[in-house]
């Protein structure tokens, strides 16, 4: 390095980290990650499934399914 110049922090290959997106935005992660504009009109799965089995549950509580009820999505073969 020559005198003078101002030194660079280590570049992060955050690839090769077991979650790239935890090391490279840190804990608040998956929010930076919910509010990219470019990924605005997915949806992650886990939060799709989720709302569903908590909507059907909803919907079934006080009825003869309410312990027993299933619910059917395939959203990969939803058209796009």
């Amino acid at each position: 390095r020559r005198p003078g110049t101002p030194t660079r922090p280590w570049r992060v290959d955050h690839q090769r980290s077991a979650n790239p997106y935890a090391s490279r935005f840190g804990d608040g992660w998956e929010d930076r990650i919910a509010n990219c504009t470019a990924l605005k009109p997915y949806v992650c799965i886990t939060k799709m499934v989720t709302h569903i089995f908590e909507t059907t549950k909803a919907t079934f509580t006080g009825t003869e399914h309410e312990d027993n009820f299933e619910f059917y999505h395939n959203a990969l073969s939803l058209p796009q």
